[in-house]
């Protein structure tokens, strides 16, 4: 048994935040009310050397995970190589209370590969999910004119098909600040678009450098974070809202089941505003020697 405090493996959920689906087990339909034998919630990582997906078999009662065997098999086939791999189970004991069981096999998944996982239980039944890794892509941002009041910043990830949990983080002498923009990118010549407020964002920076009498006030660079996800990875009404995706099959991708297997990857990138632009937005540029 291990007690899940490894963040690069529970890639779903710092994606999706609060532990909505790792620490919830009553989201799961009773079988009296659904033919489907398995809910499953995990990510195909090309940036890690392992893959792991949580199961859940769905049962008469709803009741906390028992550390205990489950009818359950998993096969992940990469189709278009043809590769398959049978996928281990492992106990977890979540931080939050519950146990899980998490599906893991040891391989890196490519980008721009097709995956297919299947579920099984003894008797036949299956569930599977479909979903293809996204590319590796560059990200590069479009700085904007100084002169500009609202000096809003351009991102660009090329070819990506969805991006997502944007958080960009401002590097002061104060401390670091920091603006969640969510699933804010809008698509942009084949690939996604993120505009960041510069101006709007940084002037709480300003504000409590006033109160702690702290001057003059630099910014050292903006570090913009996010994660190139698949096609799929679009929640309902383009939001994460943990009282819609709570919902079984609201946010779903799975066949013959629930839950949802996307594929994702983290992309980082670091901003040092030029000096008009920090000037402008009221902070002083730091002199070089």
């Amino acid at each position: 048994m291990k007690r899940c405090t490894d963040m690069r493996v529970w890639t779903l959920l710092v994606v999706l935040g609060s532990g909505l689906f790792f620490g919830c087990e009553e989201m799961v339909d009773p079988a009296n009310t659904t033919d489907e034998a398995f809910t499953m919630y995990g990510v195909f990582n090309p940036s890690e050397d392992s893959q792991a997906v949580r199961i859940f078999p769905i049962e008469d009662i709803l009741d906390v995970t028992l550390p205990e065997p489950i009818d359950a098999r998993v096969f992940s086939t990469d189709m278009d190589t043809g590769q398959q791999a049978e996928w281990r189970d492992s106990l977890v004991h979540f931080e939050a209370g519950p146990f899980g069981h998490v599906f893991w096999s040891p391989f890196r998944a490519e980008y721009d590969h097709t995956y297919r996982l299947e579920v099984t239980r003894s008797d036949g039944v299956m569930a599977h999910v479909t979903t293809t890794v996204p590319p590796l892509v560059e990200p590069f941002i479009v700085e904007p004119d100084s002169l500009d009041f609202y000096l809003v910043a351009s991102v660009y990830w090329p070819n990506a098909p969805s991006v997502i949990n944007v958080v960009v983080r401002y590097v002061s002498n104060i401390g670091v600040y920091t603006a969640n923009y969510g699933p804010a990118s809008e698509p942009s010549d084949g690939g996604r678009l993120v505009q960041i407020n510069f101006r709007e964002d940084t002037r709480k920076i300003l504000f409590d450098a006033i109160v702690q009498r702290v001057s003059p006030v630099h910014i050292f660079g903006v570090v913009i974070s996010a994660i190139v996800a698949s096609a799929d990875w679009v929640p309902p009404d383009g939001a994460f809202d943990p009282n819609v995706l709570v919902e079984p099959g609201v946010f779903s991708n799975v066949e013959d089941g629930f839950g949802f297997v996307g594929a994702g990857y983290e992309s980082v990138i670091l901003w040092e505003p030029s000096d008009g632009v920090i000037r402008h937005s009221g902070f002083r540029v730091v002199e070089s020697n």
